[in-house]
């Protein structure tokens, strides 16, 4: 990894920003997780040696407001001014352990803290950059960041102030240290990795964007103190939950998951709505848009806490297709994963999936259609190699000679599903082809 990766906060409330082209991966790596390494020098003036408490802790983590971004112009923000006790929760959701040096006595948060010194504590913060431990059949597709995508990575962090508790402030300088912590991977990837925001609604009624769910919370209470009695909640009108009570919600999440460590279960600071849980398939997911309803009006207001996987517009991913070829200084042809390995995933999923950046030297590159880019240009354009459009349009004629209009329009389907950004819907294909879909029959089609 390039050096510049170390942040120096000197002042509370003023960002120090890690800038776009310092986070390198080495070839055939991929980073599904980044690590933040913050050394916090803390002042005791209380009067007696003392240890955070676990609410201590949390406070000093919610004092640290980080944001990142990553593709063309910073067009993604999964991760916005949020602040590290939340990034907390994200991290043992989708990784499946806490903030490490959260239980150290040694260096870490419950170090003890000797009156009238300043004591350097050290914890390394998780920030989820495409892992998610629960899922089965998921682990095939995603994988994480990689060096292409990470290489237009960018991070502000800063802390808020320095008061801790009392008599606890934080005195000096912060030193905070980003790690990829890199796994290998076959070829260049990139993964719109989940994002995270928070929807405040007054109404009986919240509505969330359309997307891959994995989480929702209710950010009010702990599960066990939640007032939520009765509610019922949908996602693209599939039935999740029906006049249940948070207390019900407990059940099903913990009761019957012996899979689920405490580590990774976040009830103990927020009401779980919904959540990815462990064994679950990947093919089986409910893709759409969440829709809560307090069928009992028990908070006057509800603030929910939605990550999920979005669905990224056709332009954007051709514009960062564009940036990738730029950076790999060499043409490029972006596939999709599913069908670089032939994965039968549902089309309701391709929005949510990572692809792959060939070049003419990966023996994949004449055997898959895609998005093309050749370097030094911002055009992008849908392109499938000669082989492959002949047996297209042969399998295409004869459908359509056979009177399988059906089967004829499934090569359409899937010569645009190998498109990153192809699929625009979280229903599928089935509500009708995008502009990726329309390029693509029209090159099939094209002297037929």
């Amino acid at each position: 990894m390039k050096k510049g990766n170390v942040l120096t906060l000197t002042t509370p409330g003023i960002f120090q920003k890690v800038k776009r082209g310092t986070f390198e991966l080495l070839k055939g790596k991929v980073m599904p997780v980044m690590l933040c390494k913050l050394t916090v020098p803390i002042a005791n003036s209380s009067g007696g040696a003392v240890a955070l408490s676990a609410a201590e802790r949390k406070t000093l983590l919610s004092l640290f407001i980080l944001t990142l971004t990553h593709g063309r112009n910073g067009h993604r923000k999964p991760f916005n001014a949020l602040p590290l006790d939340k990034m907390r929760q994200l991290g043992r959701f989708a990784v499946g352990q806490d903030v490490a040096g959260w239980d150290n006595t040694s260096t870490g948060l419950a170090r003890s803290l000797p009156n009238g010194q300043t004591t350097a504590v050290e914890f390394w913060s998780l920030i989820p950059t495409g892992m998610l431990h629960q899922l089965r059949g998921g682990q095939r597709v995603w994988k994480g960041v990689g060096r292409s995508q990470a290489s237009t990575i960018e991070i502000d962090l800063k802390y808020s102030s320095a008061a801790v508790a009392s008599g606890l402030a934080i005195s000096g300088n912060v030193v905070a240290e980003f790690v990829p912590l890199a796994q290998s991977a076959k070829g260049d990837r990139a993964d719109y990795f989940a994002e995270y925001i928070e929807v405040e609604e007054k109404d009986k009624v919240a509505k969330l964007p359309p997307g891959l769910p994995l989480l929702i919370t209710e950010l009010s209470a702990a599960h066990a103190a939640s007032a939520l009695s009765s509610f019922q909640l949908e996602i693209d009108g599939e039935l999740i939950h029906d006049n249940v009570s948070a207390a019900d919600v407990l059940v099903e999440l913990e009761g019957v998951n012996p899979e689920l460590t405490a580590e990774a279960s976040i009830t103990d600071e927020v009401t779980v709505l919904y959540a990815v849980v462990p064994g679950q398939e990947w093919k089986d997911l409910p893709t759409g848009a969440p829709r809560l309803e307090q069928l009992k009006k028990d908070l006057s207001s509800v603030t929910l806490g939605y990550y999920y996987v979005p669905i990224v517009e056709e332009e954007k991913v051709k514009g960062d297709v564009a940036t990738f070829a730029n950076f790999r200084n060499k043409p490029l042809r972006a596939v999709t994963l599913a069908a670089i390995e032939g994965l039968k995933n549902p089309d309701r999923l391709a929005p949510f999936e990572p692809f792959r950046l060939l070049d003419m030297d990966d023996a994949e590159f004449e055997k898959v259609a895609g998005l093309y880019a050749q370097p030094g240009s911002d055009s992008v354009a849908e392109s499938i190699p000669p082989t492959v459009l002949a047996r297209a349009r042969a399998m295409y004629n004869q459908h359509l000679g056979e009177g399988e209009t059906k089967s004829a329009d499934d090569i359409v389907k899937q010569l645009t599903r190998a498109a990153p950004g192809g699929v625009q819907n979280a229903r599928g294909l089935g509500k009708g082809l995008s502009g990726t879909g329309i390029q693509m029959r029209g090159l099939l089609l094209k002297a037929r």
